[in-house]
């Protein structure tokens, strides 16, 4: 093979790429995004009903001299905008009241294409758009730091300005030692959802894991540090959530994300394959840890190490399956114990993949637009549902070791 077909190649993959961007943005200009009925109002701000929430909003309107959004047979369809507007209506203050430093969570598992991108993406726009959370204003900052950049693509599609910013990965291998770069550089990027944002990750960042032992050891700082000192911290409190999504590498990236860490969530996969891998990365987490506390690293900050069944599959109807199945939530109950086993799981829907592919998460998909182009509303409905009941269990975990922080930061 020739250099030159090599090129060739090259161009032709970067034309289907951009050709494939660009009706992304097609079918993003078309969204008209997450609205808001008098149910889920009621929901969001314990009113006794529908009928309840209309009049006060009926109310509200005239009284406050405001207008709401409205769907085209003219029933109220509030943005988030308006939501949080009525927050402050009904005086509830957004969680950073609590004045605490942001809860850092990293989703981990050496094993790829277990779901680690696409829950962390579901857990930022689950606790900034779903009826059950939006009051909160939750403010999430996603930190990417998988070189694949499957957080990036989702939450910015495809990033061209790579040249023109810096990842967390090249921060923290920066010769600079200036804790302000990250605000002077603004590598912390808006997204499409105004409480989301996100510090991109791409293929380049692939190379500099290396260089970060040389780097810390230069500036007399451990490699488990350098992400919290470099990066987030001059930003934590500007976030009540962080999530961190490391590539499935143990290497250097990985140690300073662990380092960084409050609380670890795995998902595993039933899948006989998938699971034993998990479980063979549990086995090294003694190593793992004891090599980083004997460089100094405090296990006291870490509140939890959880996991969760992920790509469960529901109503399995193959004996396989159902082995699987029954297998895996045996196991991981025997391993981990209830305490540290998520309740809920995430099926293996076809919704998540279908809005997956159009840059959304079944939190991020409106459901209008997701019946007229995408598919059957019963299963979107369904995984919804059942991804709900998961995210109100994971912000459970969450918050109940983020009240042990105290306004100052410590746990």
């Amino acid at each position: 093979m020739k250099l030159m077909q090599l090129e060739e190649r090259a161009k032709r993959a970067k034309a289907v790429r951009e050709e494939r961007d660009l009706l992304h943005e097609m079918f993003e200009s078309d969204n008209t995004g997450i609205t808001y009925n008098t149910e889920d109002i009621a929901g969001i701000f314990r009113i006794a009903s529908s009928r309840k929430a209309r009049d006060e909003l009926n109310k509200i309107e005239k009284s406050e001299d405001v207008t709401f959004g409205r769907a085209a047979n003219n029933q109220f369809a509030l943005t988030p905008d308006e939501v949080h507007w009525l927050c402050g209506h009904f005086k509830i203050p957004p969680y950073s009241a609590l004045g605490k430093r942001a809860f850092v969570m990293n989703n981990i598992n050496l094993k790829g294409g277990v779901g680690k991108s696409t829950s962390g993406c579901m857990i930022a726009d689950g606790l900034t758009k779903s009826v059950d959370h939006i009051s909160k204003q939750m403010r999430i900052l996603i930190i990417d730091l998988d070189p694949q950049g499957s957080a990036t693509k989702h939450f910015l599609g495809d990033f061209r300005s790579a040249a023109l910013f810096q990842s967390a990965i090249t921060l923290m291998a920066s010769e600079s030692t200036d804790l302000d770069l990250i605000n002077e550089l603004s590598i912390v990027k808006d997204t499409s959802n105004k409480n989301v944002h996100i510090i991109p990750c791409t293929t380049d960042d692939g190379f500099l894991s290396e260089q970060l032992s040389e780097v810390a050891e230069e500036q007399g700082i451990e490699v488990h540090e350098m992400l919290y000192e470099r990066v987030i911290k001059p930003v934590e409190y500007q976030y009540d959530v962080i999530i961190l999504d490391a590539g499935p590498h143990m290497d250097n990236v990985l140690r300073a994300s662990i380092g960084a860490s409050d609380g670890l969530l795995t998902p595993i996969p039933p899948k006989e394959f998938d699971f034993d891998s998990t479980l063979k990365f549990f086995e090294r987490f003694p190593d793992i840890f004891t090599s980083l506390i004997e460089r100094g690293y405090d296990i006291e900050r870490l509140q939890f190490s959880k996991v969760f069944m992920n790509l469960w599959k529901e109503n399995a109807r193959s004996s396989v399956s159902r082995l699987y199945n029954a297998r895996a939530m045996n196991e991981l109950t025997e391993i981990f114990g209830e305490s540290d086993l998520i309740s809920e799981h995430l099926p293996e829907e076809e919704a998540y993949q279908r809005c997956a592919d159009n840059q959304h998460t079944i939190f991020s998909m409106a459901q209008s637009t997701y019946g007229k182009e995408l598919g059957d509303l019963i299963p979107f409905n369904r995984a919804k549902a059942q991804a709900t009941k998961w995210l109100n269990a994971v912000w459970r975990t969450i918050s109940l070791a983020h009240q042990k922080f105290d306004s100052n930061g410590g746990k």
